[in-house]
């Protein structure tokens, strides 16, 4: 049981910034998607018909949340910036869990901006569907 805590303290930074790389793609990736299915679907004539203040938000709000979503992501691979003394091990815990508790955050704050965008992209693929 040692071991598997060892291995779980010493790889829980890397899996963070793998997650971080991954989705970045996965974001990234999605922005030609959004646009070519609302192509498919045929947004333009929703945005051309007289279209709300409420369709066009609906429409332009995905994007916006993966421009965030790919923004929080992307802050999950910089490296911290912190004093270390290489022999206090004390700050060299310190900078660790800082590390960890900043990622941590950008990847659920990420998370909740890529979900919210999905979602967006749904009731934006029905409203064109509809029109």
């Amino acid at each position: 049981m040692r071991e598997v805590g060892a291995n779980l303290y010493k790889s829980s930074i890397q899996v963070q910034l793998e997650f971080g790389k991954y989705m970045l793609t996965v974001i990234t990736a999605l922005f030609p998607i959004y646009f070519a299915l609302m192509k498919f679907l045929g947004f333009e004539t929703v945005l051309s018909a007289d279209a709300s203040a409420q369709t066009i938000f609906v429409l332009a709000a995905p994007p916006v949340l993966l421009v965030l979503a790919a923004f929080l992501f992307g802050l999950t691979v910089l490296p911290l910036r912190a004093d270390i003394g290489l022999d206090d091990l004390t700050s060299i815990n310190n900078a660790r869990q800082l590390l960890l508790r900043r990622r941590y955050w950008f990847i659920v704050t990420g998370m909740i901006a890529y979900s919210a965008a999905l979602g967006g992209a749904i009731v934006a693929a029905i409203l064109a569907l509809m029109a």
